[in-house]
């Protein structure tokens, strides 16, 4: 009986090991390893003045002073980030005679050779800068931001700006004048040159500045721009 006993105990022990050592060895485990996918953003627009290229050829030549040119730039966010947006318009500028609508002469004095009025929703930046040559003012740099006074609009992707400008209108100048160079004014070829520039919406400095002012200079520093 004693014998019986303590075959039953080994038994007992024996199947006591066995499913304690089942037990560490039955624990439902897993692993996974995890890869965070980061998809680089990407900043690009494009520049288009659809109105303008309507009109034929013949309209931009040889134009009279007061005349009036459909010119519309606009901005579209091509990329795939939001973007703040802005555009510099370089016009030509000369000491000039210009005239008022009665016929009356104004003295001679520095002009820019083309105006315009920019549409709600774009404001500009500071005041005209002169753009000099052999120490002659030749132009006006001009910088428009999309936004209002206290913060840049963020233009979305594929989205579109409203047009900087509708139309420019021509000079009401005196014949028979000259630019700074000596070229005629009569039959010369002038040009508006508009540039357009976008920076990311987030992330911009310490402060996440998006006041345009702010904003411009950290876009103009980046590429160097005067």
């Amino acid at each position: 009986m004693r014998k019986s006993k303590k075959m039953t105990a080994g038994i007992l022990g024996a199947l006591t090991l066995v499913m304690v050592t089942g037990s560490a060895m039955a624990y439902f485990t897993d692993s996974e390893q995890a890869k965070n996918h980061i998809t680089i953003g990407k900043v690009d627009i494009s520049l288009t003045e659809p109105n303008w290229d309507k009109v034929p050829d013949k309209e931009k030549e040889n134009i009279v002073p007061g005349k009036e040119l459909v010119k519309d730039p606009t901005i579209t966010n091509t990329g795939i980030n939001d973007a703040f947006v802005f555009m510099k318009v370089t016009v030509p500028a000369a000491e000039l005679v210009t005239a008022n609508e009665d016929g009356t002469k104004n003295e001679k004095a520095l002009k820019q050779l083309y105006s315009w009025e920019i549409n709600k929703g774009w404001i500009q930046l500071g005041d005209a800068k002169a753009v000099t040559e052999n120490g002659k003012t030749i132009a006006f740099e001009y910088i428009y931001a999309y936004g209002s006074n206290a913060s840049c609009s963020a233009l979305a992707k594929n989205a579109s700006t409203s047009a900087l400008f509708d139309k420019i209108t021509f000079l009401n100048v005196i014949e028979g004048q000259q630019f700074a160079d000596g070229t005629g004014l009569e039959e010369s070829e002038t040009e508006i040159n508009v540039q357009a520039y976008a920076i990311q919406t987030t992330d911009l400095t310490s402060n996440d500045v998006t006041t345009p002012s702010a904003v411009w200079q950290v876009l103009a520093n980046q590429n160097q721009l005067s």
